[in-house]
């Protein structure tokens, strides 16, 4: 088995959490793409295709994104896991639909997954497949889609009902990282394409357990479908994959668990920005030594009988209650007391942050304490308080065991 990756930058490559995690677990890598001027995703097929060729028909490939993958894992659970769902060529599915969301409703809802059965669009960033089959695959893709004389405007708005508004809204938010010289956009998409080679063929499988590919995100409220949207008419739509994952801090093997299904999935995928990735650097190679943190945190705060009326009385009074949410940025002071309350009472506190360089105090040493009781969720680039804030309030949505802690109860410990 190994690991093909398409990277245009050394030095994307290098520093990759891909990289560092498949040495460190033993998993062959292969880079190609170095040097290429980058122009749009749809190189990815290219370059996949190029390699496939030359590889046994019966070897077990595994194509995926540089920057937005680690896989902690070993390369004999992927196979075996992989053999066990009966071969072929899999891709992981997605919550929403990316590049245009209405195409969700030519995918049909999973029967009898393991996962939660909103998730059902096939997502690009990551395939496992015999080298055979993804040959196949992406020949098909490549002939059918990227032809030059193939219209795929008028082929979406003829054959699955796709309105020109909703290839301009698409267009619009196109993200321009994947299309920096504005040659490409969503028509040309690679995952736009392989969604169509899915549906058009029996050539891919779709992962919806999520034990194989885990593809985490939280889904924009302006994104399709608009947040707005979802609560009107999809109410029982997830807010975030990514927050039916607690991560194993310090670990680069089975460093994800997947809450919802009881699994530690063998392939981790989080695409969008890289608030996400932020954090998986700190929980697969941050160090926080236990004996310093706990020595600084030793002696109590003058405040904590003060805490254990207000807070304590807090999860008291809601005792069929598991997560306790609150926010964090740089203005917010320590969290430590109300961590240790919940600790004392057996409840995790779920703490909504910015992507951070490095960690607050508080925050390592509710790591190296008990990480069990804590999560720790990265959600944006530059995160307001408002936005923390509304981002907290989704969780306690998608979770009925959850309740948002007071202002009152946190900002002025």
């Amino acid at each position: 088995m190994q690991i093909i990756t398409f990277e245009s930058d050394l030095d994307e490559y290098q520093h990759s959490l891909l990289k560092y995690t498949c040495e460190v677990n033993g998993i062959p890598l292969e880079v190609i793409g170095l040097g290429v001027e980058w122009v749009g995703t749809r190189q990815k097929i290219f370059g996949y295709l190029d390699y496939l060729k030359g590889l046994a028909a019966d070897e077990v490939v595994i194509c995926c994104d540089n920057r937005d993958v680690i896989i902690p894992s070993k390369p004999e659970e992927i196979v075996s896991k992989f053999k066990e769902m009966g071969g072929g060529c899999y891709f992981s599915a997605e919550l929403g639909g990316f590049p245009i969301w209405v195409m969700e409703k030519h995918f049909d809802h999973p029967d009898n997954n393991r996962y939660r059965p909103q998730v059902r669009v096939l997502n690009s960033g990551v395939c496992i497949g015999e080298a055979g089959t993804l040959v196949e695959v992406f020949s098909y893709a490549l002939q059918r889609f990227y032809d030059k004389s193939f219209d795929m405007e008028q082929y979406l708005t003829s054959q699955y009902q796709i309105s020109k508004s909703d290839i301009e809204d698409a267009t619009k938010q196109y993200p321009s990282r994947l299309n920096p010289e504005g040659l490409t956009g969503p028509l040309q998409c690679d995952q736009l394409v392989m969604q169509l080679t899915y549906l058009e063929t029996d050539l891919i499988e779709l992962d919806y357990d999520y034990e194989l590919i885990y593809t985490s995100s939280i889904l924009p409220d302006k994104w399709m479908p608009t947040k707005e949207y979802r609560e009107k008419n999809l109410p029982d739509y997830p807010y975030g994959s990514l927050y039916d994952i607690q991560f194993n801090w310090g670990e680069t093997y089975r460093t994800v668990y997947n809450t919802y299904s009881n699994t530690y999935p063998l392939i981790y995928h989080t695409p969008g920005k890289d608030y996400v990735m932020s954090q998986l650097r700190k929980v697969v190679k941050g160090y926080f030594p236990k004996n310093q943190m706990l020595e600084q945190f030793a002696v109590p705060s003058n405040d904590e009988s003060q805490l254990e009326s207000g807070f304590g009385k807090f999860i008291d009074g809601n005792t069929d209650k598991n997560f306790f949410v609150c926010w964090k940025n740089k203005n917010v002071q320590s969290l430590i007391d109300i961590f240790d309350q919940c600790v004392k009472r057996d409840k995790t506190l779920v703490v909504m942050c910015p992507k951070f360089k490095d960690y607050p105090q508080d925050l390592k040493y509710m790591i190296v304490e008990r990480s069990a009781n804590v999560r720790i969720y990265e959600v944006g680039e530059y995160a307001m308080n408002s936005y923390l804030r509304t981002r907290g309030s989704d969780f306690v949505r998608q979770f009925d065991d959850a309740i948002t802690i007071p202002e009152s109860l946190f900002l002025n410990v």
